[in-house]
């Protein structure tokens, strides 16, 4: 209301101070005018009444028979029209000579000259005003004769006081004009100027309030009342515009809502999910970036913001290590979706670099144009280190299997040759030549024995005969042999109260033995070999690979001051076949792999070239006080008398076998399958010429094997006594054969005293 009353006061006053300026001007006019007319007036009237004078004169004071003024009776005549005549100010009569004949009332102190009175005798009458008076010059004549000059004056007050009394009845009427021209101004101006004024007034404090409809009802209200002259259609329209205004503006304002809102969920969702998010604008200048894509890239929103793409994105090529095309550029250039190439690496603001996975896409507009760039990326890092240890698995899986096959076939072969040396030394005099050369043949044959070993350690399937080993000793002895009259020193740092392990004696012993023969051939010209020794409980879990379960583990680090290994090749040395040895099978470090692997442990590598490698294994642990490995010496020959079965789809195998057992003493019988063996172990039973023992192959191409028979022998005599032997040594049957009915293995190939010592063993349990 108060704000109404200002709008409404202030537009008054503007108003009326129009009308009152128009009307002043107005007046003044009016004023200056009527003046001007009442002066015009009142010297014609002045003139008039001089005219008439003169007539007087001419008639009461000139004698017309001489045509000369009376002097006596003029005086009389003029002092008798002073006084009658108050607005006459002065009247002088001059003859011809400028003489002043006759005079009265208040007359200018200067006379006619005589130039001027002969100039008025040829004039005509003449109003004039001088020092302050209103003078009327005319000629004295009579019958054309001029005999003087008549100068009547008028004062100036006479004058002030008629045109003012004159003017004081305008400016009266002029005022009561005024006043009834200003009431209906004043009626005029609230109805038809103030009122639609007003209320276009009151409607914008409605639009300032926002409240739409109660501005719609009184747009609505008001136009029922407004005038339908020009002002009130201009109001009538303002109005309507301040409606349509406020609709849209309010319209406006929503949709801000719900944009700012739909933004402020956008940020939420980009900030909230696992890959990194960066949008750039059309020249390629940071927009946004999310809190992963802050956390890969090193740079903060704020400090990102406006800069770059590239400067904030800086990415490379793994290879060649030379800086990739921006993805923005390509986005833009090209307007379609990108990927990118697997090899690119991110560097962040410190410099760390990750491998990334990236695609980019246009943000386009509704009318499709292109606006700017979105890059979304994430940290493969630890998905390629898994996928490079998965291909590394898969290639050691796939080498197995040939290897298996091939140390398989390899094993059948040294069984025949070791079985017919081994057989040979036993029949040959010790002081013979000959005993010497199959000894060192056996020598031969024992290292290709070795040679299939490595082979199937990493074979399909080959699981370690595993037991409870006291570590020390385990490592201690093959890298004493190794290193035995070489010019390479030993360390042990290896803890008095570490634990032992539960693993395959020979496997961990040929880890140990690759090792340090590594280690020997990195330092031709002499160096330091060091072994630690220690435990981690589960306690300490953080310091374990990623890739080993929780439990406990003994740690042992084989490490070496040698010439250390190149980085490029660093992630191929666990590779089957990969060496850089003229002479190496490069069988070494993958068998270690694929033994501490299947043993549930972990090997790694660090090397700095001209420095050294550091070899690190773990190992699980079976937190036991470690016990002593006992070796045995091989035990002599031994003989008996049994009877015993060859089941084996190798002939040369069932020949050799069949002689060794033969000079133990003991009568044979072959099979050739598993169906042949059933058959003639039934036969003997019938026959009351019972098999004591049957040395069984695992593996019988297209034939009944091992695994199979022993079921159907033992179902047939719950005591029969059965030896699994196998070219696939590391067989989980080998690895566990009580567990299959077995009572006892033996790996091919093997010579004269090992079998003699199995059999002996299973006869008297």
């Amino acid at each position: 209301m108060q704000n109404r009353s200002k709008i409404q006061f202030g537009i008054f006053n503007k108003l009326l101070f129009l009308y009152l300026l128009s009307t002043t001007l107005l007046f003044a006019f009016i004023i200056f005018s009527y003046a001007q007319l009442q002066k015009n007036s009142f010297e014609k009237a002045f003139i008039e009444k001089s005219a008439l004078i003169r007539e007087l004169l001419e008639t009461t004071c000139v004698d017309p028979v001489v045509n000369t003024i009376a002097y006596d009776r003029t005086g009389q005549i003029i002092e008798t029209l002073y006084r009658e005549n108050q607005e006459i100010a002065f009247i002088e009569i001059y003859d011809p000579t400028a003489r002043v004949i006759a005079s009265i009332g208040e007359c200018p102190n200067t006379n006619l000259s005589h130039k001027e009175v002969e100039a008025k005798f040829s004039s005509t009458p003449q109003a004039t005003l001088q020092h302050g008076q209103s003078q009327f010059i005319t000629p004295l004549s009579v019958s054309g004769t001029t005999l003087g000059v008549i100068r009547v004056g008028i004062t100036k007050k006479y004058l002030q006081e008629q045109l003012k009394s004159s003017i004081l009845f305008f400016l009266g009427i002029f005022l009561i004009a005024i006043a009834i021209t200003g009431l209906i101004y004043f009626i005029f101006t609230n109805r038809w100027i103030l009122k639609p004024v007003i209320g276009v007034s009151d409607l914008m404090k409605k639009y300032e309030e926002d409240d739409l409809n109660i501005l719609s009802h009184k747009i609505g209200e008001y136009n029922k009342n407004i005038s339908k002259d020009e002002i009130g259609t201009m109001a009538i329209a303002f109005e309507q515009m301040i409606l349509s205004i406020s609709a849209r503006t309010q319209e406006k304002e929503r949709a801000e809502k719900r944009l700012a809102a739909e933004h402020e969920r956008l940020l939420v969702t980009l900030r909230s999910i696992g890959d990194g998010v960066i949008t750039s604008d059309i020249n390629g200048k940071v927009v946004l970036i999310n809190k992963v894509a802050e956390e890969l890239c090193g740079w903060k929103q704020a400090e990102a913001s406006g800069k770059p793409v590239s400067e904030v994105f800086k990415i490379i090529d793994e290879r060649s290590c030379k800086p990739c095309e921006s993805p923005v550029d390509h986005i833009l250039g090209s307007g379609k979706i990108i990927t990118l190439d697997q090899h690119t690496v991110l560097v962040d603001k410190k410099g760390k670099k990750r491998n990334i996975a990236d695609s980019g896409a246009p943000i386009r507009d509704p009318e499709s144009k292109i606006i700017g760039t979105v890059l979304v990326f994430r940290d493969v890092t630890e998905e390629l280190l898994k996928e490079k240890e998965l291909l590394k698995a898969r290639k050691l899986e796939s080498v197995g299997v040939l290897a298996a096959g091939i140390a398989h076939d390899f094993n059948n072969i040294l069984v025949a040759v070791i079985g017919n040396l081994s057989l040979a030394r036993e029949l040959i005099e010790p002081h013979k030549k000959a005993y010497a050369l199959v000894g060192e043949a056996e020598k031969a044959a024992q290292r290709a024995k070795g040679l299939t070993l490595q082979l199937l350690t990493f074979a399909k399937g080959g699981d370690p005969v595993k037991q409870e080993t006291s570590l020390e000793i385990l490592i201690m002895e093959p890298a004493n042999f190794v290193l035995r009259g070489s010019n390479i020193a030993m360390k042990s740092n290896i803890d008095n109260d570490i634990w032992s392990v539960n693993v395959d004696p020979g496997q961990i012993s040929q880890v140990i033995q690759n090792l340090i023969i590594n280690a020997k051939q990195a330092m031709p010209d002499g160096g330091n070999v060091e072994i630690d020794g220690s435990n981690i409980d589960s306690q300490k879990q953080a310091s374990l690979p990623a890739d080993l379960e929780t439990g406990n583990y003994v740690i042992i680090k084989v490490k070496d001051n040698g010439f250390g290994i190149r980085p490029e090749i660093m992630e191929n040395i666990f590779d089957p076949y990969f060496t850089t040895k003229t002479d190496g099978s490069g069988l070494g470090l993958a068998v270690c792999h694929s033994i501490i692997s299947k043993h549930g442990g972990n090997i790694s590598v660090e090397s700095t070239t001209g420095q050294g490698t550091v070899f690190t294994l773990y190992l699980p642990a079976t937190r036991h006080p470690q016990k002593e490995l006992i070796i045995k010496e091989k035990p002599l020959t031994q003989t008996g008398k049994g009877r015993i079965m060859i089941m084996d789809d190798e002939e040369i195998i069932r020949e050799v076998t069949g002689e060794i057992l033969t000079h133990l003493g003991h009568d044979v019988v072959v099979a050739a399958d598993g169906a042949k063996a059933i058959e003639l172990y039934n036969e003997a039973l019938k026959n009351n010429t019972p098999i004591d023992l049957i040395i069984m192959d695992l593996t019988i191409p297209g034939g009944m094997g091992g695994q199979e028979t022993v079921k159907k022998i033992l179902g047939i005599n719950a005591e029969a006594k059965v030896i699994v032997s196998s070219g696939y040594s590391t067989d989980p049957v080998m690895a566990n054969f009580k567990e299959y009915g077995f009572a006892a293995m033996v790996p091919k190939p093997f010579d004269f005293k090992e079998l003699s010592k199995v059999i002996s063993e299973v006869l008297n349990s």
